[in-house]
């Protein structure tokens, strides 16, 4: 591993551990209940996965959107599928575009409450977006992989950050997050460190 991406998935899990030491289970049963509200979390990790998002493109791995809402106008703007697509790096990306290769994989799909392109204001409105994972032709798979497995928790993460929905979801992707970025910053796997100490142990 080089010493760009050594950097990025030790400053991601410096980021991921420092926002799980702020999780604490809510005293419902204290008035003066003091422990981080999800809301706080939720926007903490947003922060998070935004920079890591942006961050991630340096390696080939791009997150880009596809929007489909029932706008008049969206029609006129999309794509033979419905869709207008969107992206933070300027790419003006297209379906299947034969610049990447496109993984299938997918950070977001459903209903969530964002501008969409075809918005002569730019107003936030509740329609389709489908997040999807692409890579740079030639780009290193196996960091890109482990980089969206990473992100992937992450989301999981913001969306078990609901109100009053219980914290230990939240702690639980964002731990996942972590054992994946271990494996990816130590020499070898934890898995493959103790079947090799088994094996010296047996010879």
């Amino acid at each position: 591993m080089d010493q760009l991406t050594w950097d990025y998935m030790v400053g991601l899990r410096r980021d991921i551990l420092s926002a799980v030491s702020g999780i604490e289970n809510a005293r419902g049963y204290l008035w003066w209940d003091n422990t981080i509200p999800n809301s706080s979390t939720r926007s903490l990790l947003k922060k998070i996965l935004s920079g890591a998002i942006r961050d991630a493109a340096q390696f080939g791995l791009y997150v880009v959107t596809r929007h489909n809402c029932s706008h008049r106008s969206h029609a006129k703007l999309s794509d033979k599928n419905g869709y207008i697509w969107t992206d933070p790096y300027g790419l003006n990306v297209e379906w299947q575009d034969p610049r990447f290769e496109w993984s299938g994989e997918q950070l977001f799909q459903g209903r969530r409450n964002d501008p969409c392109p075809c918005s002569p204001n730019n107003v936030s409105i509740d329609h389709y977006i489908i997040d999807d994972f692409i890579y740079e032709k030639g780009a290193a798979n196996d960091i890109c992989l482990t980089i969206q497995n990473a992100l992937t928790c992450i989301h999981s993460a913001i969306e078990e950050s609901g109100d009053k929905k219980p914290r230990s979801g939240i702690r639980e992707h964002l731990l996942r997050s972590i054992l994946i970025l271990n494996d990816a910053i130590m020499p070898m796997a934890v898995e493959e460190h103790i079947k090799a100490v088994l094996e010296t142990r047996r010879a």
